[in-house]
């Protein structure tokens, strides 16, 4: 879904919709609802909306799936100076030596011998050299040995360089979204720890053999409750690269995995209700607990690409007793936590088993007990085909506060699971005032006059029509143009010996700001010329020709006259106005932008030593000055004009020099 819009509004009165599925959703009251009436998804406002009214929730989502079969934590590593490739040695001497040796690669990368000596020697290579010294020889990392390794510099501990997204890591990864957690410590002798809290055996057996598989490592610690693996990368891997959070507060499931085929999802799904799942054999429902809201989002979004409709259920909870035990030696209060139960009710179980189920066998084992021995109890929420349609609960007011509001391509937006209309009207009107709210900051204000007289210093909340410039006072709003009008330009009369209603007729009156009118429809207004010929042509010459090519051709148009007004009004302007910046021109730092009144007598900048140069070149004064003599001479334009033209170009001769060679024929321009 593409986002058109994004806008941020002033406090505005809240209201909670509290539904009987558990969500909960935030709104202004001008927000709309989309809701099912005849059959048919229409837009409701909330002030239309009373207690028992029925919102929609979509239990079925169909996205563009996108299959990655690996992750190449090289080319998230690719500029780190810390991390080393390993078991490439053999493959990386010869290609050292055909590069001229140590001493090529010491001047590139300004190495002493013994560095390189170094690499060869423990066969752990920085990612930064093995990469350009590759491209030196015109090759790339895909040319390395596939069982080469990835580590931390000074750190024993290697992993491969691909990780693969097949099903036992993806189960893994599902295993840490609902137990693991993450812990650094940055210290000297700091640590990278990832956890995974395991009490069943056939799970810590399996996240160990994974560990090992795919990953090269095995626990630092091995407790009845939990396995700790150590490694900086692996750290990094769920942390930074997956983003599947550190703590059970920010856990995500990562989008590269959301976008994944569903045989793919599915795999990771299994590895999360093995951790965090909960199936009894006397209820006929499927469950799972967190504190993340974010992660609830990404699970019920992940539920309803299988079609499962998932009702959230909020209770607290204390703390469990080895928790309990830490706040009492400290003396502290006691925290109550407050999580989110997400259920899969009773007729979506049988899908549940079908596409997902568990990998665990004893939860397997239950959940193929209540597909065989029980039935679907009916669902007490309204559902029709694939919508369920829950009653809203409760309407609360939360008071004012800021909202951010969006637009999108399809108009429809789901937001919290609940089908939503978007924000339209007023949000792309405040859109229009972008510019003006950019430009009023007087940081981004040039100091000189000309400048600040256009800047929008002063916004008017009500437009007063005979309060603006007078100039669009002429602006014609009839719905047509008379016949009179057309017999006047045929005798050659004055614009204004006809009368044509006009903005001016209506200042002071009732109808001053409506019913102006247009003389010709159009479908769409953005369906003219997006990008005139003035930017697509690359040069002036062109450009200017291009101009007098159409003047030629119109009757009305007086092409010599065409000519004058451009060297007069633009070229000659231009030349002159130039070559006083030059006289008066500042001198740059290439290195540090320092700007010198005039250059030092050290020849190059006192700040950083960098390079001095011009801020006004030579091309920029002399542009011009051809184009105008050709025209001149071509058009045959006044002697005045032309003995101006020559009068610049003595100036511009006297400060650069006569050149020869800059002396071309009227054809080198048309």
């Amino acid at each position: 879904m593409k986002i058109n819009e994004f806008t941020k509004h002033t406090p505005s009165p809240i209201l909670r919709f509290e539904l009987e599925d558990g969500r909960n959703i935030d709104v202004t009251e001008g927000h709309k609802f989309c809701v099912l009436e005849n059959e048919k998804i229409v837009k409701r406002k909330v002030c239309e909306l009373k207690k028992g009214d029925y919102l929609t929730v979509p239990s079925f989502s169909e996205i563009n799936e996108k299959d990655v079969s690996f992750i190449n934590l090289e080319e998230y590593f690719h500029d780190r100076e810390d991390i080393v490739i390993r078991d490439v040695s053999e493959f990386v001497k010869p290609i050292i030596e055909n590069l001229g040796g140590n001493s090529v690669l010491r001047r590139t990368f300004n190495f002493p011998q013994s560095n390189i000596f170094n690499f060869l020697i423990r066969d752990s290579f920085p990612l930064p050299f093995l990469l350009t010294t590759l491209s030196l020889a015109g090759l790339s990392m895909l040319d390395l040995p596939e069982e080469r390794k990835i580590a931390v510099k000074r750190d024993t501990i290697s992993l491969p360089h691909n990780i693969p997204l097949n099903d036992e890591v993806l189960n893994l990864i599902g295993l840490y979204v609902a137990e693991g957690h993450a812990r650094k410590n940055e210290s000297k002798k700091g640590f990278y720890h990832v956890s995974i809290s395991c009490t069943e055996e056939e799970i810590r057996d399996r996240v160990k053999k994974v560990m090992n598989k795919y990953f090269n490592l095995n626990p630092s610690e091995d407790h009845e409750d939990h396995l700790t693996f150590s490694s900086k990368i692996l750290y990094e891997f769920f942390v930074d690269i997956l983003k599947a959070g550190h703590n059970a507060y920010n856990k995500r499931i990562p989008g590269i995995i959301l976008n994944l085929p569903k045989e793919k999802l599915s795999s990771f799904l299994r590895g999360y209700f093995d951790g965090d799942g909960s199936v009894s054999r006397s209820d006929r429902r499927v469950t799972c607990d967190s504190v993340s809201s974010g992660l609830l989002t990404d699970l019920e979004f992940a539920l309803r690409r299988y079609g499962l409709f998932t009702k959230r259920y909020q209770y607290s909870k204390e703390p469990g007793p080895k928790v309990r035990d830490f706040y009492i030696r400290k003396k502290r209060k006691i925290p109550v936590f407050s999580i989110t139960k997400l259920l899969i009710l009773s007729d979506y179980i049988q899908l549940f088993y079908e596409q997902i189920g568990f990998s665990l066998k004893r939860k397997q084992k239950i959940l193929e007990h209540l597909i065989k021995n029980t039935k679907p109890l009916g669902m007490r929420i309204k559902k029709e085909k694939e919508l369920v349609l829950p009653r809203i609960k409760a309407i609360n007011h939360l008071g004012a506060e800021e909202t951010y509001c969006l637009n999108v391509e399809n108009n429809i937006v789901i937001a919290n699971g609940i089908l939503t209309g978007q924000c339209d009207g007023d949000e792309v009107a405040i859109m229009l005032l972008l510019d003006a709210l950019i430009n009023f900051s007087r940081v981004y204000l040039p100091a000189h006059r000309g400048a600040t007289q256009d800047a929008p210093l002063v916004l008017s909340s009500t437009l007063i029509p005979s309060e603006i410039d007078d100039m669009v006072f002429d602006l014609d709003i009839a719905a047509k143009y008379p016949l009179d009008l057309y017999k006047s330009a045929l005798e050659y009369k004055m614009p204004w010996e006809v009368k044509i209603e006009q903005m001016r007729d209506r200042l002071g009156k009732e109808n001053e700001q409506t019913g102006w009118m247009f003389t010709h429809d159009v479908s769409n207004i953005n369906s003219g010329v997006v990008c005139s010929a003035y930017k697509s042509i690359p040069d002036m010459q062109q450009k200017v020709f291009g101009q007098l090519d159409i003047a030629e051709k119109i009757r009305a148009v007086d092409e010599v006259d065409v000519a004058r007004l451009v060297i007069d009004r633009h070229f000659i302007r231009d030349i002159k106005g130039n070559l006083r910046k030059f006289s008066t021109q500042e001198f740059r730092c290439v290195s540090c932008n320092e700007k010198y009144r005039r250059p030092p007598l050290l020849g190059h900048c006192i700040k950083c030593r960098g390079k001095l140069l011009f801020t006004v070149s030579e091309g920029s004064v002399v542009k011009y000055l051809e184009p105008s003599i050709s025209l001149a001479q071509k058009y045959e334009l006044p002697n005045y004009l032309k003995q101006s033209l020559e009068l610049t170009k003595m100036r511009i001769e006297s400060v650069f020099g006569k050149d020869k060679e800059r002396q071309t024929g009227l054809g080198s321009w048309y």
